[in-house]
C-alpha cells in the first residue's frame, strides 16, 4: 500500500489538491472498510476531489478536499482465461502522451479508456492494450499489464522510471 499511498500523494501534489491523511490513518481505514463489509479478497478505490473551495480574501483559494474509499467484492476473470489466454487489440488510433498534464497520475477521466475497450468487445476481444507516443506499451484500458519472462514479472515503467532511464542514457 506504501507504493500506492506515494503515488496518490504525487498526483494530489501534481494536481494542486492538498491531501491531509497518513499512510497509517489510511491503511487504517483500508481496514475498518474491509472488515466492516466482511471483505478478504477486495477491489478497493480510493477517490480524492477537488472538494470545495473558497475564497478567502486574506489567504487566496482554500481547497477542502472530498476523500472517499469504496470496496467491493473481487471478481477475478473468468478460469478460462487463465488456462487458455484472452484475445486483446492494440489501441493505435490513440497514444498516451507522457508529456501530458495528466501522465502517470490516476484520475476519474476515463471516457478513451472506455471506448476503446468498448470497441474491443465488439471485436470479441476482452481488453484493449494502450502504447506510449513512443511505442511503448504501458497498460491495458482497465488492467495493468504484466509479463512473465524466465519467471520474472514485468511490468511497464512508469512515466518517473521512463524519464530516469533517458535522463541516465543522456549523460
Amino acid at each position: 500500500m506504501r507504493e500506492h499511498f506515494a503515488r496518490l500523494r504525487r498526483s494530489c501534489e501534481h494536481l494542486f489538491i492538498p491531501f491531509k491523511y497518513t499512510d497509517a490513518q489510511m491503511a487504517g481505514a483500508v481496514s475498518e472498510l474491509l472488515r466492516k463489509n466482511a471483505l478478504g479478497d477486495a477491489r478497493l478505490r480510493l477517490t480524492v476531489t477537488r472538494g470545495v473551495s473558497t475564497n478567502d480574501p486574506l489567504h487566496g483559494l482554500r481547497l477542502e478536499p472530498t476523500t472517499f474509499m469504496t470496496a467491493t467484492t473481487l471478481e477475478p476473470y473468468p478460469a478460462e482465461f487463465y488456462t487458455r489466454g484472452m484475445t486483446v487489440i492494440l489501441v493505435d488510433e490513440q497514444k498516451l502522451n507522457p508529456y501530458d498534464l495528466q501522465a502517470g497520475h490516476k484520475t476519474l477521466n476515463y471516457f478513451s479508456r472506455l471506448m476503446a475497450l468498448k470497441n474491443a468487445g465488439l471485436r470479441s476481444a476482452g481488453e484493449a492494450l494502450w502504447f506510449t507516443v513512443h511505442n511503448y506499451l504501458q497498460s491495458g484500458s482497465v488492467s495493468n499489464v504484466f509479463v512473465v519472462k524466465d519467471e520474472v514479472v514485468i511490468t511497464p515503467p512508469t512515466g518517473e522510471e521512463l524519464e530516469r532511464d533517458q535522463a541516465l542514457n543522456r549523460g
